[in-house]
């Protein structure tokens, strides 16, 4: 709205001048009429430009036959050159320059006073349109260039927030994972306490107390391992447990010792100079699958072999098979597996899960000591 209303302020101006610099000229009240009413389709240049120009150089000649050459309208064409050629097209405005010669020939011709001059005044005339169109088309070039900085300005912010999104959603994804394995763990941990408990708790006093005592520790470090987890959605917290390492499985196995569940540990080579994302990535592997042994085989003889070569670590937690699903064993998700082998894909490894021949379960994950470039 506010475009149509300073092209209608434009075409009232410019008319109005136009009229008055006829008048001066000493040009008839019907040529003052004629060169001021030229100006009027200027009031819809920016709508429709070329409809316009061609209104306007169909006009010139109508007004010339009322005035002279010398007072003739040149701002309203000018004006309407300049427009088709900034809101236009460069090859637009390249066809519109190839008939500008022409036309003025035929105006010059048609109204030269026949004194010598009309090549003199074609040049001049041609020149100040070309001139008009040469602005407008600066004017066109230099808005599709801002417009074209503004458009990678924002297809890089645009990148930016996409990048940072999905950032965030790689670190909710990791902090899911630690919850889970966190969660899920010490639950199937204290179920199968708990369950020894209720069988043993009539008989053996001490040794239910020792249960207990063994669900309190358990669900205290699961707090713990908890807050750690979810410590980074919180800038207030500064007590933060430190990363679990390669150097935390023994514990881990006992803790699944202590809730009756038989585990043979073996770590093999030197992993203390493991990177410190290398020796997360083992230890929630390891829990998770000490998980899977507690929920779903009961009772069952678990091997845990983590071995560190030149070139890889290599984790193996199975089962001989032997055991029975435990009360837990229908309350998983499903995700334990699927959150190893992200784990494993993260740091550029593998991740099998597979039954045995004999009825045992073996989770087998290689994860390389570098990762290949992308």
């Amino acid at each position: 709205m506010t475009r149509v209303r300073d092209d209608v302020t434009l075409a009232a101006v410019l008319g109005l001048v136009v009229a008055v610099g006829s008048w001066t000229q000493e040009v008839s009240w019907a040529g003052v009429l004629a060169g001021a009413a030229l100006c009027a389709p200027l009031a819809w240049r920016q709508r429709s430009p070329v409809a316009v120009l061609g209104l306007v150089a169909i006009g010139v000649p109508l007004y010339l036959l009322l005035a002279d050459l010398s007072a003739a309208p040149m701002p309203a064409i000018l004006v309407a050159l300049y427009t088709v050629a900034a809101h236009g097209s460069r090859p637009r405005t390249l066809k519109i320059a190839a008939l500008l010669p022409p036309y003025v020939f035929v105006i010059v011709s048609l109204f030269s006073s026949g004194d010598g001059g009309d090549l003199a005044q074609e040049l001049a005339a041609v020149s100040q349109l070309a001139l008009a169109l040469a602005v407008g088309e600066a004017v066109r070039s230099q808005r599709a260039f801002i417009a074209a900085i503004r458009d990678r300005a924002d297809r890089v912010e645009r990148e930016h927030e996409l990048e940072a999104r999905r950032r965030v959603d790689a670190e909710r994804m990791r902090i899911a994972r630690d919850v889970h394995d966190v969660v899920a763990h010490s639950m199937a941990t204290i179920s199968t306490q708990a369950s020894v408990g209720v069988h043993v708790g009539r008989d053996e006093p001490a040794r239910a107390i020792e249960l207990l005592e063994s669900i309190k520790q358990v669900s205290a470090q699961a707090l713990q391992d908890l807050r750690h987890a979810l410590g980074i959605l919180r800038d207030d917290l500064v007590d933060r447990q430190p990363i679990p390492s390669v150097h935390d499985v023994p514990g881990l196995v006992q803790q699944a010792r202590d809730s009756g569940l038989a585990v043979v540990l073996r770590i093999e080579g030197a992993w203390a100079a493991l990177p410190t994302a290398l020796q997360v990535a083992v230890y929630r592997i390891v829990q998770e699958g000490l998980t899977n042994v507690m929920r779903h085989a009961g009772g069952a003889q678990a091997t845990v072999r983590i071995a560190v070569s030149g070139h890889a670590v290599e984790i193996d937690v199975t089962n001989d098979g032997a055991g029975a699903p435990t009360a837990s064993s229908g309350s998983g998700t499903g995700s334990g597996l699927v959150g190893m082998r992200e784990r494993a894909s993260a740091m550029g490894g593998e991740l099998d899960a597979s039954r045995d021949a004999d009825g045992g379960f073996t989770v087998h994950a290689v994860l390389p000591l570098e990762r290949e470039p992308a």
